[in-house]
């Protein structure tokens, strides 16, 4: 039971995940709204995308190595025919394509990212990182794990209690084979092992996880166990315990209050500032829970604590189907 519950949180964790970040371009587009930017040309890297033909353009963000931006009032079609535009550019490695979105490299590393709500196409271009050749520290908590078969990376967190690094020049057959010597490492205990995501701890209670993020690049982090504590918790074996349930409520609560914005934003067309304030609230509030599930994510659970889990997690599913279909 222990294995599905955890299990069905990580699912939702993407899903969520990937619900922030779709709020998070709507919000770009309604901060824009008054600050128009017609001139593609003067986009930072906007030569590595088509040039859009219809819509009014509004930028989020235009750096040196990331672009967000929308293309308002226009139809489905359009959205097909920039897609394939995109695709004519070679956008092409590693797509991922469903109705309203797509994904894709292209073969200098530029990662693009398509979707569709309301009659605006929101568009993403991430610049690849700047990977150059490292030695593996053969002290400290990277020293816990195997050496990558590619020295191509760059450091992102180097701690005494965590270390984060992407890796490239590494093909998703050398994923699996970096995962395995993990395994075999001892980094099995607790773990999940998905297609492009590993994650796992070890007998002493140190932690990776492990992500194939595309184009020949995957991303590692250990991180160090929690210090022991000097008292034992007494787990009651049929009740809730009120932290338990006040964070489950708390998560829910929440979430009720996400797709109430959702479902107002989508009744407004996208054109009531107004919900920008509410989402201020919004993003408090998400700061609060990610904390309280912090303090539930590594204890175990009762049986009746597991089947409220899995209760609210479907009743949560349920309602986001409402604005996510």
């Amino acid at each position: 039971m222990k294995d599905k519950v955890l299990e069905t949180f990580k699912k939702h964790k993407i899903l969520f995940i990937v619900l922030i970040v779709i709020l998070l371009i709507i919000i770009f587009s309604l901060f824009t709204d008054n600050n128009s930017n017609d001139k593609w040309e003067d986009l930072k890297i906007s030569e590595h995308l088509p040039t859009p033909e219809k819509g009014k353009l509004d930028t989020g963000s235009d750096l040196d190595d990331y672009l967000s931006l929308t293309i308002k009032g226009i139809k489905k079609d359009y959205y097909n025919e920039y897609k394939e535009d995109c695709i004519k550019m070679g956008y092409v490695i590693e797509k991922k394509d469903s109705n309203n979105r797509y994904e894709a490299f292209n073969d200098e590393g530029y990662e693009l990212s398509l979707s569709f709500v309301n009659n605006n196409l929101s568009i993403i271009l991430q610049a690849p990182e700047n990977l150059s050749e490292i030695s593996w520290p053969t002290s400290g908590i990277a020293s816990l794990l195997p050496t990558p078969k590619s020295n191509l990376g760059k450091i992102i967190i180097d701690s005494s209690n965590s270390f984060k690094i992407e890796i490239g020049n590494t093909s998703k057959e050398e994923f699996n084979n970096y995962v395995k010597d993990c395994q075999n490492k001892g980094f099995n205990i607790d773990y999940s092992n998905k297609e492009d995501y590993y994650y796992a701890k070890n007998n002493e209670g140190y932690t990776i996880n492990i992500n194939y993020i595309g184009n020949n690049r995957i991303e590692i982090m250990i991180e160090q166990k929690e210090p022991e504590s000097n008292t034992t918790e007494t787990i009651p074996s049929n009740e809730l315990r009120k932290e338990f349930k006040d964070a489950m409520d708390s998560y829910e609560n929440f979430m009720d209050e996400y797709v109430a914005f959702m479902k107002k934003y989508q009744a407004s067309n996208g054109t009531d500032i107004s919900l920008i304030s509410e989402y201020s609230e919004i993003l408090n509030k998400y700061n609060q829970f990610v904390k309280d599930f912090e303090n539930w994510k590594n204890k175990d659970l009762n049986e009746k604590e597991e089947a409220y889990y899995l209760e609210v997690l479907t009743r949560v599913n349920k309602k986001l189907l409402e604005v996510t279909n």
